[in-house]
């Protein structure tokens, strides 16, 4: 079960990284992506910490520890149905899977175009102008993996994947800027060397910790 929380933690700051694969998708990104994902990360850390702090004021760490449904347990504590939140939950789940596979396909479109993946990934449907054969392949490996492998599996490997994709995003902005100083939106040297050796530190603490298994 811990192993599931700390895959929670890692999998809590994909969305934000999701952000930027649809940079092509905005209007003005230079501007727009840097306000959008500093206004997500700030609203999300409100938002986590005025429900940590009523969840805490409803009930006990220790019953909240205990729980497989800590939030619908604070509510239940507060006097409240909880079957409305474990609803809710699904929607949230289901809403964060969707988002998922349109970041996904838009990856997978892109070496498409760049002939990383067969040709065939790449095209854009002529009706709705979105990359269908990209959004059908991710789809059905989501559904797949979703159907054959357990939860802790999953979450576990998909947080030490994500890991080294950030360890590997850092180190090719490192790259790009030794090659590329003039970019369109630029950011203190150490930045990316800040972020490759957080990356490369958490991703060897799940390795010494047999956090990347189950």
């Amino acid at each position: 079960m811990l192993s599931i929380y700390g895959a929670g933690t890692i999998l809590a700051f994909i969305g934000f990284e999701d952000m930027v694969h649809l940079a092509e998708e905005v209007r003005r990104p230079q501007r727009t992506m840097p306000m959008a994902i500093g206004a997500a990360i700030a609203t999300v850390v409100l938002l986590y910490v005025a429900v940590s702090v009523a969840a805490l004021t409803l009930a006990t760490p220790e019953e909240l520890a205990a729980s497989g449904a800590p939030l619908v347990t604070a509510v239940e504590r507060g006097g409240w149905p909880g079957w409305p939140l474990a609803l809710l939950s699904l929607w949230i789940i289901a809403n964060g899977a969707l988002a998922q596979i349109v970041m996904a396909s838009r990856v997978i479109y892109g070496l498409g175009r760049r002939r990383g993946v067969p040709a065939a990934l790449g095209r854009v449907n002529a009706r709705t102008g979105t990359p269908m054969p990209a959004t059908l392949a991710v789809t059905a490996i989501a559904v797949s993996l979703a159907l054959f492998f357990q939860l802790e599996v999953l979450a576990a490997a998909t947080s030490f994947v994500m890991l080294l994709v950030f360890a590997l995003s850092n180190l090719a902005l490192i790259r790009l800027k030794r090659h590329r100083p003039q970019a369109p939106f630029n950011l203190p040297a150490i930045v990316p060397w800040v972020g490759l050796a957080v990356s490369i530190a958490l991703t060897l603490g799940r390795v010494l910790l047999g956090g990347a298994g189950p």
